[in-house]
């Protein structure tokens, strides 16, 4: 049989540079060339977050050693980055926004809602001769925001 006359050796190819295989006997030696490999990369890693108004970069590494790293687009380039969830702020809770792109996922922090007022409510009507002092009550965290009613002399 043939691998009784031959052995064979191999040396892989890698993206950087072409193998081969060697065949050796006592007849001499047959050397087949092996083209360079296609990159085997890896998935993308966001190595900077990008912001809504500042680019980012990412990386990704070949399995034969090389790294490809590239600048990624600010978050507001709608033609690289999606939203694929959100969770509203309230006024006592941040919310969150997720943009998802080929390069992976970006979480950003949504500020603080506005207090979602009720009615003003006289606390203590204004008289002659003082002020008086009126409050409203946020629906969601109770919060309380008050102001002062002028006095009827300064009307």
């Amino acid at each position: 049989s043939d691998e009784l006359v031959w052995t064979k050796s191999e040396q892989p190819s890698t993206c950087e540079k072409g193998g081969q295989i060697v065949y050796s006997s006592i007849y001499g030696e047959v050397v087949e060339y092996l083209r360079v490999a296609e990159h085997e990369y890896s998935d993308w890693t966001i190595t900077v977050e990008p912001t809504l108004n500042d680019a980012g970069s990412a990386a990704r590494k070949c399995i034969y050693g090389e790294t490809e790293t590239v600048e990624i687009a600010k978050l507001s380039d709608k033609s690289v980055w999606s939203v694929s969830s959100e969770v509203e702020s309230t006024c006592t809770v941040h919310g969150n926004r997720v943009y998802t792109s080929v390069y992976g996922s970006v979480t950003t922090t949504l500020e603080l809602a506005d207090h979602a007022y009720g009615e003003w409510i006289v606390v203590t009507e204004a008289t002659q001769s003082s002020v008086g002092l009126q409050k409203r009550s946020c629906t969601i965290c109770s919060y309380e925001e008050t102001k002062e009613i002028l006095s009827k002399l300064e009307k």
